[in-house]
């Protein structure tokens, strides 16, 4: 799943939380943004703010899975 959520207040950024496991927060960039990478069981989460939007990648997926995703995020494609 992948959401987009636009906030008229950074502080409502500020203030969501995420359930993680045990394992440590993971760090990817891609074209100049920081997804912070959390892992909730089988689930992975990916997540990147800019202080206005927050956009969230989450589901049972591979590491490489989301990193395709991820990377695939703002790429031009030519018709």
């Amino acid at each position: 799943m992948i959401s987009v959520e636009r906030y008229h207040d950074p502080h409502d950024v500020e203030m969501q939380t995420f359930e993680k496991d045990d394992q440590p927060v993971r760090l990817y960039a891609k074209g100049g943004k920081a997804f912070y990478i959390l892992s909730n069981g089988d689930d992975l989460n990916a997540i990147w703010s800019d202080g206005k939007y927050l956009i969230g990648i989450w589901g049972p997926m591979e590491m490489s899975e989301l990193t395709s995703i991820i990377d695939s995020i703002g790429e031009e494609h030519e018709h």
